[in-house]
Protein backbone atom coordinates (compact mmCIF):
# COMPACT_ATOMS: atom_id res chain seq x y z
CA UNK A 1 0.00 0.00 0.00
CA UNK A 2 1.54 3.32 -1.06
CA UNK A 3 0.61 6.21 1.23
CA UNK A 4 2.55 9.12 -0.35
CA UNK A 5 3.50 12.11 1.83
CA UNK A 6 2.04 11.61 5.30
CA UNK A 7 0.85 14.84 6.94
CA UNK A 8 1.53 14.69 10.68
CA UNK A 9 0.22 17.07 13.32
CA UNK A 10 2.35 16.91 16.46
CA UNK A 11 0.62 18.14 19.64
CA UNK A 12 3.50 18.23 22.11
CA UNK A 13 3.96 20.56 25.06
CA UNK A 14 7.74 20.02 25.33
CA UNK A 15 9.86 21.73 22.64
CA UNK A 16 12.65 19.19 23.23
CA UNK A 17 10.43 16.22 22.59
CA UNK A 18 8.98 18.00 19.56
CA UNK A 19 12.45 18.48 18.01
CA UNK A 20 13.25 14.80 18.73
CA UNK A 21 10.16 13.63 16.88
CA UNK A 22 10.87 15.91 13.92
CA UNK A 23 14.47 14.63 13.62
CA UNK A 24 13.29 11.00 13.76
CA UNK A 25 10.93 11.56 10.84
CA UNK A 26 13.15 13.73 8.61
CA UNK A 27 15.14 10.87 7.02
CA UNK A 28 12.55 8.10 6.87
CA UNK A 29 11.44 6.36 3.69
CA UNK A 30 9.75 5.23 1.45
CA UNK A 31 6.95 7.68 2.37
CA UNK A 32 8.13 11.16 3.51
CA UNK A 33 6.54 12.86 6.51
CA UNK A 34 5.41 16.47 6.68
CA UNK A 35 5.35 17.45 10.35
CA UNK A 36 3.62 20.49 11.93
CA UNK A 37 4.07 21.21 15.62
CA UNK A 38 1.75 22.98 18.04
CA UNK A 39 2.09 23.07 21.81
CA UNK A 40 -1.52 23.58 22.83
CA UNK A 41 -4.68 21.48 22.34
CA UNK A 42 -6.77 24.48 21.30
CA UNK A 43 -4.24 25.40 18.60
CA UNK A 44 -4.20 21.81 17.41
CA UNK A 45 -7.99 21.70 17.14
CA UNK A 46 -7.93 24.93 15.11
CA UNK A 47 -5.30 23.37 12.82
CA UNK A 48 -7.46 20.26 12.33
CA UNK A 49 -10.37 22.45 11.28
CA UNK A 50 -8.24 24.20 8.62
CA UNK A 51 -6.17 21.36 7.18
CA UNK A 52 -6.46 17.70 6.28
CA UNK A 53 -4.20 15.72 8.59
CA UNK A 54 -3.29 12.03 8.17
CA UNK A 55 -1.77 11.24 11.57
CA UNK A 56 -1.98 13.06 14.91
CA UNK A 57 0.76 12.55 17.49
CA UNK A 58 -0.85 13.57 20.76
CA UNK A 59 0.81 14.22 24.09
CA UNK A 60 -1.74 13.56 26.85
CA UNK A 61 0.18 15.97 29.14
CA UNK A 62 -0.58 19.14 27.15
CA UNK A 63 -1.12 22.18 29.36
CA UNK A 64 -4.74 22.52 28.19
CA UNK A 65 -5.21 18.88 27.14
CA UNK A 66 -7.08 17.37 30.11
CA UNK A 67 -5.79 13.87 29.37
CA UNK A 68 -8.37 11.50 27.84
CA UNK A 69 -10.83 14.34 27.33
CA UNK A 70 -8.30 15.94 24.96
CA UNK A 71 -7.99 12.62 23.09
CA UNK A 72 -11.73 12.41 22.63
CA UNK A 73 -11.91 15.98 21.35
CA UNK A 74 -9.15 15.31 18.82
CA UNK A 75 -10.83 12.13 17.58
CA UNK A 76 -14.13 13.96 17.25
CA UNK A 77 -12.58 16.87 15.34
CA UNK A 78 -10.62 14.63 12.91
CA UNK A 79 -12.53 11.31 12.68
CA UNK A 80 -10.60 10.22 9.57
CA UNK A 81 -7.13 10.83 11.01
CA UNK A 82 -5.08 8.17 12.81
CA UNK A 83 -4.15 9.11 16.40
CA UNK A 84 -0.99 7.92 18.17
CA UNK A 85 -0.71 8.88 21.83
CA UNK A 86 2.60 9.88 23.43
CA UNK A 87 3.04 9.03 27.11
CA UNK A 88 5.83 9.64 29.61
CA UNK A 89 6.07 6.06 30.86
CA UNK A 90 5.01 2.56 29.87
CA UNK A 91 1.70 1.46 31.47
CA UNK A 92 -0.38 -1.40 29.94
CA UNK A 93 -3.58 -0.09 31.51
CA UNK A 94 -3.02 3.37 30.02
CA UNK A 95 -2.47 1.80 26.62
CA UNK A 96 -5.73 -0.16 26.86
CA UNK A 97 -7.66 2.95 27.89
CA UNK A 98 -6.36 5.16 25.09
CA UNK A 99 -7.00 2.45 22.49
CA UNK A 100 -10.56 2.06 23.72
CA UNK A 101 -10.94 5.84 23.53
CA UNK A 102 -10.14 5.99 19.82
CA UNK A 103 -6.35 5.98 19.42
CA UNK A 104 -4.68 3.57 17.01
CA UNK A 105 -1.47 3.13 19.03
CA UNK A 106 0.52 4.35 22.03
CA UNK A 107 4.27 5.22 22.26
CA UNK A 108 6.58 5.96 25.19
CA UNK A 109 8.55 9.19 24.63
CA UNK A 110 11.77 7.87 26.13
CA UNK A 111 11.92 4.95 23.71
CA UNK A 112 11.48 6.75 20.41
CA UNK A 113 13.74 6.02 17.44
CA UNK A 114 13.33 6.76 13.75
CA UNK A 115 12.38 3.24 12.66
CA UNK A 116 9.93 2.61 15.49
CA UNK A 117 8.23 5.99 15.14
CA UNK A 118 7.93 5.85 11.34
CA UNK A 119 6.61 2.29 11.23
CA UNK A 120 4.15 3.06 14.04
CA UNK A 121 2.75 6.07 12.18
CA UNK A 122 2.47 4.14 8.90
CA UNK A 123 0.81 1.14 10.56
CA UNK A 124 -1.57 3.37 12.49
CA UNK A 125 -2.62 5.12 9.30
CA UNK A 126 -3.16 1.79 7.51
CA UNK A 127 -5.10 0.49 10.53
CA UNK A 128 -7.27 3.61 10.51
CA UNK A 129 -8.03 3.15 6.84
CA UNK A 130 -9.01 -0.47 7.50
CA UNK A 131 -11.17 0.51 10.45
CA UNK A 132 -12.97 3.07 8.32
CA UNK A 133 -13.45 0.54 5.52
CA UNK A 134 -14.81 -2.01 7.99
CA UNK A 135 -17.09 0.57 9.57
CA UNK A 136 -18.36 1.60 6.13
CA UNK A 137 -18.96 -2.04 5.25
CA UNK A 138 -20.79 -2.61 8.53
CA UNK A 139 -22.91 0.47 7.92
CA UNK A 140 -23.78 -0.76 4.43
CA UNK A 141 -24.67 -4.15 5.89
CA UNK A 142 -26.80 -2.55 8.62
CA UNK A 143 -28.59 -0.40 6.05
CA UNK A 144 -29.11 -3.44 3.84
CA UNK A 145 -30.55 -5.37 6.77
CA UNK A 146 -32.91 -2.54 7.63
CA UNK A 147 -33.83 -1.68 4.06
CA UNK A 148 -34.25 -5.09 2.49
CA UNK A 149 -37.64 -6.71 2.28
CA UNK A 150 -36.03 -10.07 2.98
CA UNK A 151 -35.22 -11.52 6.37
CA UNK A 152 -31.56 -12.40 6.98
CA UNK A 153 -30.15 -15.28 9.02
CA UNK A 154 -26.63 -16.26 10.05
CA UNK A 155 -26.03 -19.75 11.43
CA UNK A 156 -22.95 -20.46 13.53
CA UNK A 157 -22.84 -24.19 12.91
CA UNK A 158 -20.47 -25.42 15.65
CA UNK A 159 -22.39 -23.53 18.35
CA UNK A 160 -25.73 -24.33 16.68
CA UNK A 161 -26.88 -20.74 17.06
CA UNK A 162 -28.65 -18.65 14.43
CA UNK A 163 -28.94 -14.88 14.22
CA UNK A 164 -32.34 -13.79 12.89
CA UNK A 165 -32.65 -10.23 11.58
CA UNK A 166 -35.56 -8.03 12.71
CA UNK A 167 -37.18 -8.43 9.29
CA UNK A 168 -36.91 -12.27 9.55
CA UNK A 169 -38.87 -12.12 12.81
CA UNK A 170 -41.31 -9.54 11.49
CA UNK A 171 -42.24 -11.81 8.57
CA UNK A 172 -43.54 -14.30 11.15
CA UNK A 173 -45.31 -11.70 13.25
CA UNK A 174 -42.70 -11.28 16.01
CA UNK A 175 -40.89 -8.28 17.47
CA UNK A 176 -37.11 -7.90 17.71
CA UNK A 177 -36.65 -9.31 21.22
CA UNK A 178 -39.19 -12.12 21.08
CA UNK A 179 -37.19 -14.92 19.46
CA UNK A 180 -33.84 -16.28 20.61
CA UNK A 181 -31.03 -17.74 18.53
CA UNK A 182 -32.08 -21.38 18.69
CA UNK A 183 -32.42 -23.23 15.36
CA UNK A 184 -35.78 -24.52 16.60
CA UNK A 185 -37.17 -20.99 16.17
CA UNK A 186 -36.89 -21.77 12.45
CA UNK A 187 -37.17 -25.54 12.07
CA UNK A 188 -39.82 -25.90 14.75
CA UNK A 189 -42.13 -23.66 12.71
CA UNK A 190 -41.74 -25.52 9.40
CA UNK A 191 -44.87 -27.27 8.10
CA UNK A 192 -44.74 -31.01 8.91
CA UNK A 193 -45.02 -31.86 5.21
CA UNK A 194 -41.98 -29.69 4.38
CA UNK A 195 -39.51 -30.36 7.21
CA UNK A 196 -37.90 -33.53 5.76
CA UNK A 197 -37.39 -31.86 2.39
CA UNK A 198 -35.85 -28.78 4.04
CA UNK A 199 -33.41 -30.82 6.12
CA UNK A 200 -32.32 -32.80 3.05
CA UNK A 201 -31.70 -29.58 1.08
CA UNK A 202 -29.60 -28.14 3.91
CA UNK A 203 -27.67 -31.40 4.28
CA UNK A 204 -27.03 -31.55 0.53
CA UNK A 205 -25.38 -28.13 0.66
CA UNK A 206 -23.39 -28.74 3.85
CA UNK A 207 -21.96 -31.94 2.36
CA UNK A 208 -21.02 -30.18 -0.88
CA UNK A 209 -23.63 -31.85 -3.08
CA UNK A 210 -25.04 -28.44 -4.10
CA UNK A 211 -23.27 -25.11 -4.67
CA UNK A 212 -25.86 -23.17 -2.69
CA UNK A 213 -28.85 -23.82 -0.45
CA UNK A 214 -32.33 -23.01 -1.71
CA UNK A 215 -35.64 -24.22 -0.32
CA UNK A 216 -39.30 -23.31 -0.70
CA UNK A 217 -41.27 -24.29 2.39
CA UNK A 218 -44.03 -23.14 4.70
CA UNK A 219 -43.43 -21.45 8.06
CA UNK A 220 -45.99 -21.05 10.83
CA UNK A 221 -46.91 -17.43 11.46
CA UNK A 222 -47.64 -16.13 14.94
CA UNK A 223 -51.37 -16.19 14.10
CA UNK A 224 -51.16 -19.94 13.44
CA UNK A 225 -51.36 -19.76 9.65
CA UNK A 226 -48.64 -21.11 7.37
CA UNK A 227 -46.89 -18.85 4.87
CA UNK A 228 -44.75 -19.87 1.92
CA UNK A 229 -41.14 -18.63 2.08
CA UNK A 230 -38.00 -19.05 0.01
CA UNK A 231 -34.84 -19.57 2.05
CA UNK A 232 -31.47 -19.25 0.34
CA UNK A 233 -27.90 -19.29 1.61
CA UNK A 234 -24.31 -20.49 1.36
CA UNK A 235 -21.99 -22.20 3.80
CA UNK A 236 -18.38 -21.32 4.65
CA UNK A 237 -16.08 -24.33 5.07
CA UNK A 238 -12.96 -24.71 7.16
CA UNK A 239 -9.73 -26.31 5.95
CA UNK A 240 -11.09 -29.78 6.75
CA UNK A 241 -14.15 -29.20 4.55
CA UNK A 242 -16.59 -28.89 7.45
CA UNK A 243 -19.09 -26.04 7.49
CA UNK A 244 -18.59 -23.61 10.37
CA UNK A 245 -20.94 -20.86 9.17
CA UNK A 246 -23.96 -20.63 6.91
CA UNK A 247 -25.82 -17.41 6.12
CA UNK A 248 -28.62 -16.39 3.82
CA UNK A 249 -32.00 -14.74 3.33
CA UNK A 250 -35.69 -15.48 3.80
CA UNK A 251 -38.13 -14.18 1.18
CA UNK A 252 -41.90 -14.09 1.53
CA UNK A 253 -43.29 -15.85 -1.57
CA UNK A 254 -46.77 -16.54 -0.20
CA UNK A 255 -48.55 -14.36 -2.78
CA UNK A 256 -46.55 -15.89 -5.63
CA UNK A 257 -47.29 -19.44 -4.47
CA UNK A 258 -50.97 -18.61 -4.06
CA UNK A 259 -51.02 -17.30 -7.63
CA UNK A 260 -49.18 -20.38 -8.91
CA UNK A 261 -51.56 -22.69 -7.09
CA UNK A 262 -54.56 -20.80 -8.45
CA UNK A 263 -53.21 -20.99 -12.00
CA UNK A 264 -52.55 -24.71 -11.56
CA UNK A 265 -56.04 -25.19 -10.13
CA UNK A 266 -57.59 -23.30 -13.04
CA UNK A 267 -55.63 -25.39 -15.55
CA UNK A 268 -56.90 -28.60 -13.94
CA UNK A 269 -60.52 -27.66 -13.14
CA UNK A 270 -63.67 -26.70 -14.97
CA UNK A 271 -64.32 -22.97 -14.68
CA UNK A 272 -68.10 -23.34 -14.23
CA UNK A 273 -68.46 -26.24 -11.79
CA UNK A 274 -64.95 -26.26 -10.25
CA UNK A 275 -64.86 -30.02 -10.87
CA UNK A 276 -61.69 -31.62 -12.24
CA UNK A 277 -61.49 -31.22 -16.00
CA UNK A 278 -60.40 -33.65 -18.70
CA UNK A 279 -56.69 -33.14 -17.99
CA UNK A 280 -56.90 -33.86 -14.25
CA UNK A 281 -59.36 -36.72 -14.73
CA UNK A 282 -57.07 -38.44 -17.22
CA UNK A 283 -54.11 -37.99 -14.87
CA UNK A 284 -55.95 -39.65 -11.98
CA UNK A 285 -57.26 -42.37 -14.27
CA UNK A 286 -53.70 -43.06 -15.42
CA UNK A 287 -52.69 -43.54 -11.77
CA UNK A 288 -55.59 -45.95 -11.24
CA UNK A 289 -54.54 -47.98 -14.29
CA UNK A 290 -50.95 -48.16 -13.05
CA UNK A 291 -52.11 -49.34 -9.62
CA UNK A 292 -54.40 -51.95 -11.18
CA UNK A 293 -51.48 -53.30 -13.20
CA UNK A 294 -49.30 -53.39 -10.09
CA UNK A 295 -51.90 -54.97 -7.82
CA UNK A 296 -53.59 -57.61 -9.97
CA UNK A 297 -56.64 -57.97 -7.74
CA UNK A 298 -57.40 -54.24 -7.77
CA UNK A 299 -60.32 -53.04 -9.92
CA UNK A 300 -61.59 -49.57 -10.76
CA UNK A 301 -64.56 -48.26 -12.67
CA UNK A 302 -65.11 -45.44 -15.16
CA UNK A 303 -68.61 -44.05 -15.61
CA UNK A 304 -69.36 -41.82 -18.59
CA UNK A 305 -72.46 -39.71 -17.78
CA UNK A 306 -74.35 -37.89 -20.53
CA UNK A 307 -77.47 -35.86 -19.70
CA UNK A 308 -80.43 -36.92 -21.83
CA UNK A 309 -82.40 -33.68 -22.10
CA UNK A 310 -79.99 -30.90 -21.34
CA UNK A 311 -80.12 -29.33 -24.82
CA UNK A 312 -83.88 -28.98 -24.44
CA UNK A 313 -83.42 -27.23 -21.05
CA UNK A 314 -80.85 -24.85 -22.56
CA UNK A 315 -83.07 -24.06 -25.56
CA UNK A 316 -86.26 -23.48 -23.55
CA UNK A 317 -85.02 -21.95 -20.27
CA UNK A 318 -81.81 -20.29 -21.46
CA UNK A 319 -78.11 -20.82 -20.87
CA UNK A 320 -78.11 -19.07 -17.50
CA UNK A 321 -80.54 -21.64 -16.07
CA UNK A 322 -78.60 -24.35 -17.88
CA UNK A 323 -75.32 -23.29 -16.26
CA UNK A 324 -76.91 -23.21 -12.81
CA UNK A 325 -78.27 -26.67 -13.37
CA UNK A 326 -74.84 -27.95 -14.35
CA UNK A 327 -73.42 -26.50 -11.12
CA UNK A 328 -76.20 -28.16 -9.08
CA UNK A 329 -75.61 -31.49 -10.86
CA UNK A 330 -71.89 -31.23 -10.12
CA UNK A 331 -72.62 -30.71 -6.42
CA UNK A 332 -74.88 -33.76 -6.28
CA UNK A 333 -72.39 -35.95 -8.10
CA UNK A 334 -69.57 -34.82 -5.81
CA UNK A 335 -71.67 -35.63 -2.73
CA UNK A 336 -72.30 -39.18 -3.98
CA UNK A 337 -68.67 -40.23 -4.15
CA UNK A 338 -66.11 -41.36 -1.61
CA UNK A 339 -63.06 -39.18 -0.80
CA UNK A 340 -60.75 -41.19 -3.09
CA UNK A 341 -63.06 -41.08 -6.12
CA UNK A 342 -63.21 -38.38 -8.80
CA UNK A 343 -66.03 -36.73 -10.70
CA UNK A 344 -65.10 -34.49 -13.61
CA UNK A 345 -66.85 -32.35 -16.16
CA UNK A 346 -65.54 -33.21 -19.60
CA UNK A 347 -67.43 -30.45 -21.37
CA UNK A 348 -71.00 -29.50 -22.24
CA UNK A 349 -73.37 -31.91 -20.52
CA UNK A 350 -70.85 -34.75 -20.20
CA UNK A 351 -69.42 -35.88 -16.87
CA UNK A 352 -67.09 -38.70 -15.96
CA UNK A 353 -66.70 -40.59 -12.68
CA UNK A 354 -63.66 -42.56 -11.57
CA UNK A 355 -64.42 -45.08 -8.84
CA UNK A 356 -60.88 -45.63 -7.68
CA UNK A 357 -61.38 -49.01 -6.01
CA UNK A 358 -64.23 -51.43 -6.62
CA UNK A 359 -64.79 -54.19 -4.09
CA UNK A 360 -66.83 -56.00 -6.73
CA UNK A 361 -68.03 -55.07 -10.26
CA UNK A 362 -71.64 -54.63 -9.11
CA UNK A 363 -70.52 -51.59 -7.06
CA UNK A 364 -70.20 -49.64 -10.31
CA UNK A 365 -73.80 -50.37 -11.32
CA UNK A 366 -75.06 -49.38 -7.87
CA UNK A 367 -73.27 -46.04 -8.19
CA UNK A 368 -74.82 -45.54 -11.64
CA UNK A 369 -78.28 -46.24 -10.15
CA UNK A 370 -77.67 -43.72 -7.36
CA UNK A 371 -76.66 -41.12 -9.96
CA UNK A 372 -79.88 -41.74 -11.85
CA UNK A 373 -81.92 -41.33 -8.67
CA UNK A 374 -80.18 -38.08 -7.76
CA UNK A 375 -80.61 -36.57 -11.22
CA UNK A 376 -84.32 -37.43 -11.32
CA UNK A 377 -84.94 -35.45 -8.12
CA UNK A 378 -86.13 -31.98 -9.19
CA UNK A 379 -83.70 -29.05 -9.14
CA UNK A 380 -84.96 -25.70 -7.77
CA UNK A 381 -83.79 -23.10 -10.30
CA UNK A 382 -85.22 -19.55 -10.01
CA UNK A 383 -88.60 -20.79 -8.88
CA UNK A 384 -88.68 -23.59 -11.43
CA UNK A 385 -88.48 -27.30 -10.69
CA UNK A 386 -86.40 -28.98 -13.34
CA UNK A 387 -85.42 -32.65 -13.51
CA UNK A 388 -83.36 -34.64 -15.96
CA UNK A 389 -81.95 -38.09 -16.54
CA UNK A 390 -78.70 -39.47 -17.87
CA UNK A 391 -77.39 -42.28 -20.00
CA UNK A 392 -74.42 -43.87 -18.27
CA UNK A 393 -71.75 -46.08 -19.74
CA UNK A 394 -69.57 -48.19 -17.46
CA UNK A 395 -66.08 -49.53 -18.17
CA UNK A 396 -64.60 -51.82 -15.54
CA UNK A 397 -60.87 -51.46 -15.00
CA UNK A 398 -58.62 -54.32 -15.99
CA UNK A 399 -54.95 -54.98 -16.62
CA UNK A 400 -55.63 -54.85 -20.35
CA UNK A 401 -55.82 -51.05 -20.31
CA UNK A 402 -52.52 -49.37 -21.20
CA UNK A 403 -53.70 -45.77 -21.44
CA UNK A 404 -56.53 -43.83 -19.74
CA UNK A 405 -58.00 -42.88 -23.13
CA UNK A 406 -58.87 -46.54 -23.71
CA UNK A 407 -60.99 -46.79 -20.55
CA UNK A 408 -62.83 -43.52 -21.34
CA UNK A 409 -63.41 -44.71 -24.92
CA UNK A 410 -65.02 -47.92 -23.70
CA UNK A 411 -67.20 -46.10 -21.15
CA UNK A 412 -68.26 -43.69 -23.90
CA UNK A 413 -69.16 -46.60 -26.16
CA UNK A 414 -71.25 -48.16 -23.39
CA UNK A 415 -72.97 -44.84 -22.78
CA UNK A 416 -74.16 -44.67 -26.39
CA UNK A 417 -75.39 -48.21 -26.07
CA UNK A 418 -77.45 -47.14 -23.04
CA UNK A 419 -78.80 -44.15 -24.94
CA UNK A 420 -79.73 -46.36 -27.92
CA UNK A 421 -81.65 -48.66 -25.58
CA UNK A 422 -83.97 -45.87 -24.49
CA UNK A 423 -81.99 -43.40 -22.35
CA UNK A 424 -82.19 -42.95 -18.56
CA UNK A 425 -80.33 -46.20 -18.04
CA UNK A 426 -76.82 -47.59 -17.83
CA UNK A 427 -74.87 -50.19 -19.79
CA UNK A 428 -71.64 -52.04 -19.02
CA UNK A 429 -69.05 -52.20 -21.75
CA UNK A 430 -68.21 -55.57 -23.24
CA UNK A 431 -66.06 -56.64 -26.19
CA UNK A 432 -69.09 -57.14 -28.42
CA UNK A 433 -69.88 -53.42 -28.07
CA UNK A 434 -66.37 -52.59 -29.14
CA UNK A 435 -66.56 -54.96 -32.07
CA UNK A 436 -69.83 -53.43 -33.23
CA UNK A 437 -68.49 -49.90 -32.77
CA UNK A 438 -65.37 -50.66 -34.80
CA UNK A 439 -67.48 -52.32 -37.46
CA UNK A 440 -69.80 -49.35 -37.62
CA UNK A 441 -66.85 -46.95 -38.03
CA UNK A 442 -65.39 -49.12 -40.74
CA UNK A 443 -68.78 -49.22 -42.47
CA UNK A 444 -69.05 -45.43 -42.31
CA UNK A 445 -65.64 -45.10 -43.97
CA UNK A 446 -66.58 -47.54 -46.71
CA UNK A 447 -69.89 -45.77 -47.13
CA UNK A 448 -68.14 -42.59 -48.26
CA UNK A 449 -66.17 -44.58 -50.83
CA UNK A 450 -69.36 -46.30 -51.99
CA UNK A 451 -70.74 -42.95 -53.12
CA UNK A 452 -67.57 -42.24 -55.11
CA UNK A 453 -67.57 -45.75 -56.64
CA UNK A 454 -71.30 -45.67 -57.43
CA UNK A 455 -71.96 -48.91 -55.53
CA UNK A 456 -75.57 -48.02 -54.66
CA UNK A 457 -78.37 -49.73 -56.54
CA UNK A 458 -81.98 -48.69 -56.90
CA UNK A 459 -84.51 -51.49 -56.32
CA UNK A 460 -88.23 -51.22 -56.94
CA UNK A 461 -90.69 -52.89 -54.60
CA UNK A 462 -94.14 -53.46 -56.20
CA UNK A 463 -97.20 -52.38 -54.23
CA UNK A 464 -100.03 -54.94 -54.67
CA UNK A 465 -103.64 -54.42 -53.67
CA UNK A 466 -104.69 -57.21 -51.30
CA UNK A 467 -108.29 -56.70 -52.36
CA UNK A 468 -107.99 -57.56 -56.02
CA UNK A 469 -104.34 -58.40 -56.48
CA UNK A 470 -103.75 -55.54 -58.89
CA UNK A 471 -100.47 -53.58 -59.14
CA UNK A 472 -100.98 -50.20 -57.47
CA UNK A 473 -97.45 -48.81 -57.87
CA UNK A 474 -93.80 -49.16 -56.91
CA UNK A 475 -91.65 -48.23 -53.89
CA UNK A 476 -88.08 -47.11 -54.74
CA UNK A 477 -85.52 -48.59 -52.33
CA UNK A 478 -81.77 -47.98 -52.14
CA UNK A 479 -79.38 -50.87 -51.67
CA UNK A 480 -75.62 -50.98 -51.26
CA UNK A 481 -73.87 -53.49 -53.46
CA UNK A 482 -70.67 -54.01 -51.39
CA UNK A 483 -67.81 -55.48 -53.45
CA UNK A 484 -66.94 -58.10 -50.79
CA UNK A 485 -69.95 -58.24 -48.41
CA UNK A 486 -72.63 -58.39 -51.03
CA UNK A 487 -75.96 -56.65 -50.72
CA UNK A 488 -76.21 -54.43 -47.61
CA UNK A 489 -79.62 -53.11 -46.55
CA UNK A 490 -80.17 -49.57 -45.14
CA UNK A 491 -80.84 -50.94 -41.66
CA UNK A 492 -77.09 -51.53 -41.39
CA UNK A 493 -75.70 -48.31 -42.80
CA UNK A 494 -78.11 -45.50 -41.94
CA UNK A 495 -77.07 -45.24 -38.23
CA UNK A 496 -74.29 -42.97 -37.01
CA UNK A 497 -71.06 -44.73 -36.08
CA UNK A 498 -71.29 -42.87 -32.73
CA UNK A 499 -74.45 -44.81 -31.89
CA UNK A 500 -73.69 -48.53 -32.21
CA UNK A 501 -76.43 -51.07 -31.71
Amino acid sequence: MTLGTINVLLLEGSPGHARLVQRCLETTSPEPFSVQWVDRLTRGLDQLRREEIDVILLDLALPDGRGLEGLRRVCAEAPEAAVVVLTGHEDPETSRVVLRSGAQDCLVKGRLDSQTLASTLRNSLVRKHLEMAIRESEERYALAVEGTNDGLWDWHVPADEIYYSPRWKEMLGYEEGELNGRPDEWFGRVHPDDIDKLRKEISAHLTGATNHFSSEHRLRHRDGSYRWVLSRGRAVMDTSGAAYRMAGSLTDIHSRKATEQQLLHDAMHDALTDLPNWVLFMDRLGIAIAQARRYRNRTFGVLFVDLDSFKYINDTLGHTIGDRMLVAIAQRLRALLRPGDTVARLGGDEFAVLVNVLDEPSDATRIAERIQEELQRPFELEGLKVSTSASIGIALGSTEYQRPEEAVRDADTAMYRAKALGKARHAIFDEEMHRRAVEQIRLETELRRAVERQEFRLHYQPIISLGNGSLEGFEALIRWQHPSKGLIYPARFYRSPRRPV
